[in-house]
């Protein structure tokens, strides 16, 4: 078993908006990737593609594990694909003065696949809990929805 992908940070921003920033399409194709997701309610299945890379063909497979609203999501990651299918999971904690702390895990990679996923995907994950899902955040606090490209364009260098 390769070890977990592990993230956390905290937001000013309060759980229910963060959660907003997690189950909205709009939001999640903004700061993730583009999603065919409708709702948080378990057993829901849907799909994030990508631009394709080395040993991803940019599709992925998946499914809504748990869902509490404002608290906690886990995701089914590869669903279709159980030598590769793993779990990410957003836990949503408050914080004083109505901010957010988030912990967010990608479980169950494994073999040598998922050592190369491990390696492929840290520093793509710490991108978006550090930056780009704060920033969606931020952007819906004040009433607006930013795009994919507007997000690709702010954090072009990081």
């Amino acid at each position: 078993m390769v070890d977990d992908i592990v993230c956390e940070a905290s937001y000013t921003h309060s759980p229910e908006l963060v959660w907003r920033a997690l189950t909205t399409p709009e939001a999640l194709s903004a700061w993730l990737m583009v999603t065919t997701f409708e709702r948080a309610e378990a057993g829901h299945r849907f799909r994030f593609t990508d631009r394709p890379r080395p040993f991803w063909d940019g599709i992925c497979e998946c499914e809504v594990a748990e869902a509490e609203r404002a608290q906690r999501l886990v995701l089914r990651w590869g669903v279709g694909n159980e030598a590769t299918s793993t779990r990410v999971s957003f836990v949503l904690t408050p914080i004083e003065g109505g901010g957010t702390h988030i912990a967010f895990r990608h479980a169950g990679l494994k073999g040598v696949m998922g050592w190369l996923m491990k390696k492929g995907m840290t520093r793509g994950w710490k991108r978006m809990v550090d930056h780009r899902l704060p920033f969606v955040c931020a952007e819906m606090a004040e009433g607006r929805m930013p795009s994919r490209d507007d997000v690709a364009l702010r954090f072009k260098n990081a």
